[in-house]
């Protein structure tokens, strides 16, 4: 497991995800962007999952690889237009984009419709 948070720290730091201080030292918590990006997906996630496929109680899988996938949709978003980070409409609808791909592909993975 400490394998997989660090393998995740790391991608996170390179993202920009952490603050650097001055000395060059990551702090101990996450930038203002990266808990804007987990709050997002997991907002993002619930409502793509409560569209696509019903309650999310009926569904927490569905929620997660949503939740999931609006993340990757964020970073990916962020990665190709930094200058429209600052907008709200065009990095939402990635997000969404990003979890209604996630549950797709979820779903052609078991075989469901």
């Amino acid at each position: 497991m400490t394998i997989i948070g660090t393998l995740v720290g790391n991608w996170l730091t390179r993202i920009g995800a952490f603050n650097a201080s001055a000395t060059g030292r990551r702090d101990n918590g996450f930038s203002e962007r990266a808990m804007y990006i987990v709050l997002s997906a997991v907002l993002t996630g619930f409502v793509a999952v409560r569209i696509l496929k019903g309650h999310w109680t009926r569904n927490p899988q569905y929620l997660a690889v949503a939740i999931v996938g609006s993340a990757v949709g964020a970073v990916l978003f962020h990665a190709g237009w930094p200058q429209y980070d600052e907008n709200l409409v065009l990095p939402t609808i990635a997000s969404f984009i990003g979890s209604a791909l996630a549950v797709h592909a979820f779903d052609r993975l078991l075989g469901a419709e």
